[in-house]
């Protein structure tokens, strides 16, 4: 007996589907892809029980010939391509031929058809790939392909289906994709016999995105494009307000061709980074438009990984363009005052009771025209006046926590933290020129055009001029007005942010002060650490740190720099050789790293008294960065709060 054997169609198709046909969302992404290379310009999708009992694609696309369709559910048949070299030329979502192949091995199938070169339709029912049925039915152009019974004769895969909702969600996560990707197609979407949204395609991509997810995703966006002439980058982000703790969100698409990519992830990653908190991701609806011959989509049968031929360009375009779009950006928080009811305490107060509810006092005081509330109210905390005029001149305060002092006014303070003389006040913050480092990508090693490129500068920075100095609450946030609104700064991220870039922007210019050890340090290495630390010598000194090789498998280390106003160790060298890669790429992560904390380490604390002059100096310094918004670790440095706002809680609106 014969050890090998062809296998027969059927096994063959079987084994085949496996690839292509994974669960329910497979089927559904390669019928609607058949269906949108079609030329269609409506597709309608339907699925009931999660796509295990049905799911059925409408389109009114080009149709297939009927002397073509029952060829179509053979291996490898194809209209898209004709020979090899095609594939890195086709700007179709299919070409391989196998997708109606293998569905058609696993489920039960009834597909009707026309094309317009036929007067009429065929309908088709097919069982296992295996013609059940075929006859002339009238029809519009288009197709609609229904596939039932998934897996019905491979009990082992129908076994480890997920269930209905699981498999709807993926569905629908494929579906939502498609849909947006292809906005001049009208998409609707059918659950279980429920409609669960329709797109049309006079819509803008927006729209599409308010329409398919929801209105909270589409109200935090920023728009992004740039073309240059490799390549054309457009669609959406979200703002620094929205973020995910994962990437699902984070959708791509490569001419029309919705993708995976780690290129793309990690250049969002670095665009992001002190902008948002750390194990936080973006939201983003990128398209990226591209010559077919500089990818390629062969990679799996899924086509949802490809590999770009240029990498470096696609992570520099997409750092620059979404840099870009965030520095332009309002990335101030503005803060609603949601709570409906404020429940403060104050030791001065005369009342029995400690707590005092804010919306039930106003109205009291309102009632009896604030004379009598005055009378229970210390002076010194809350010092209301009848008359609008004299209101004006005037200023409430809450004395145990806002260090406000009586009748604070732009030309005077007596606040003994600040040391305020009497013009601190009143002095409005001088413009800066705001500067761009852009130093985010020498951490990552990216190339020469990341780190040379011309510089961004933010308008939004804008926003940090005439700023009047009010004063602090709680010896941690800094206030300022301007234009109707109150800004809080936190002064410990603020320093923080400030040290940051100055240490980075020290070591992105090697200016790392080396000093020569009078005792040096020999350390054993492995054979795999020693040959690591040999071939990146210069890479050590570009940190800062000079090492020999010292004998066999051992070095030593003759300088250590001392950087970012602390010492750095042997401990530091030990990290690096046990974190970094052969071409000492991921160095800069760690350093970052470092920078990060040591910045956190040297800044003012909260709870640190400091002087109005020291305000001054750190507003200074904070509005020359190219992103003076949040901290290393990506919490806000700045809020607003509009006088409307503040005024609603006090029921003057």
């Amino acid at each position: 007996m014969n050890r090998i054997i062809k296998l027969d169609r059927e096994t063959a198709n079987k084994i085949a589907a496996g690839e292509v046909v994974e669960r329910p969302l497979s089927v559904v992404k390669e019928l609607i892809e058949n269906a949108i290379d079609a030329n269609s310009t409506s597709i309608t999708v339907e699925i009931v029980n999660g796509g295990k009992s049905l799911i059925r694609v409408t389109d009114n696309g080009d149709g297939i010939n009927k002397d073509d369709i029952l060829i179509a559910f053979e291996r490898h048949a194809t209209s898209k391509i004709r020979k090899a070299e095609d594939i890195y030329k086709t700007n179709s979502l299919g070409f391989r031929g196998e997708a109606l192949a293998s569905i058609g091995s696993v489920s039960n199938i009834v597909l009707v058809t026309r094309n317009s070169e036929d007067k009429i339709g065929t309908k088709l029912t097919l069982s296992a790939n295996k013609v059940v049925d075929k006859t002339n039915v009238g029809f519009n152009r288009g197709t609609t392909i229904s596939v039932m019974d998934l897996f019905f004769n491979t009990p082992a895969r129908e076994k480890f289906m997920k269930s209905s909702s699981s498999e709807t969600a993926a569905i629908s996560d494929i579906v939502n994709k498609l849909a947006l990707s292809n906005k001049n197609i009208d998409f609707k979407y059918i659950v279980d016999k429920k409609n669960m949204f329709i797109t049309k395609k006079e819509n803008s991509l927006i729209e599409s995105i308010f329409s398919i997810y929801s209105r909270e995703i589409s109200k935090n966006m920023i728009e992004i494009y740039s073309d240059t002439n490799s390549l054309k980058i457009s669609g959406y982000i979200s703002n620094v307000k929205l973020t995910k703790a994962n990437r699902k969100m984070q959708i791509v698409f490569v001419n029309g061709r919705y993708i995976k990519s780690k290129e793309i992830s990690e250049a969002l990653r670095i665009s992001y980074k002190t902008m948002i908190p750390s194990g936080r991701h973006p939201l983003c609806f990128i398209f990226i438009e591209i010559n077919p011959s500089e990818i390629d989509v062969n990679i799996h049968p899924s086509k949802t990984e490809i590999k770009f031929n240029d990498d470096g360009l696609i992570k520099q375009e997409i750092y620059k363009t979404v840099r870009k779009a965030l520095l332009e950006n309002d990335l101030i928080p503005e803060i609603e005052l949601k709570t409906d009811k404020i429940q403060f305490e104050d030791r001065n107060i005369t009342n029995k009771k400690n707590n005092i509810n804010l919306e039930s006092e106003i109205k009291t005081a309102q009632k009896h025209q604030l004379n009598n509330y005055k009378s229970n109210i210390n002076e010194n905390v809350v010092d209301v006046k009848k008359n609008k005029a004299t209101e004006n001149k005037n200023n409430s305060e809450f004395k145990e926590n806002i260090s406000f002092t009586n009748s604070i006014s732009k030309n005077t303070s007596t606040h003994k933290p600040f040391s305020y003389n009497n013009s601190a006040l009143s002095k409005e913050v001088n413009p800066s020129k705001v500067i761009s480092l852009d130093d985010f990508v020498i951490e990552d090693n990216y190339s020469k055009d990341y780190t040379h490129e011309k510089k961004i500068i933010s308008n939004t920075s804008e926003l940090y001029d005439n700023l009047v100095f009010i004063g602090s609450i709680f010896s941690t946030y800094l206030i300022f007005e301007k234009n109707s609104k109150m800004y809080m700064i936190d002064q410990h991220a603020a320093h923080e942010k400030v040290l940051y870039e100055e240490y980075l922007l020290q070591f992105k210019n090697k200016k790392l002060n080396s000093q020569i050890l009078l005792d040096p340090i020999i350390i054993a290495l492995n054979y795999i650490d020693y040959s690591k630390a040999i071939n990146n010598i210069e890479s050590f000194k570009n940190l800062g740190v000079y090492i020999e090789s010292f004998g066999e498998n051992s070095i030593i280390i003759r300088e250590l720099p001392i950087a970012f106003n602390s010492p750095v160790t042997k401990d530091f060298v030990l990290e690096i050789l046990s974190k970094i890669d052969k071409n000492f790429s991921n160095v800069y992560d760690l350093k970052t790293a470092s920078i990060i904390q040591s910045s956190c380490k040297n800044a003012i604390k909260a709870n640190d008294l400091i002087m109005d002059i020291e305000v001054d100096s750190l507003l200074s310094r904070l509005k020359k960065l190219d992103d003076p918004y949040t901290c290393p670790h990506g919490r806000p440095i700045i809020i607003a709060i509009t006088k409307n706002e503040i005024m609603k809680k006090f029921k003057r609106i």
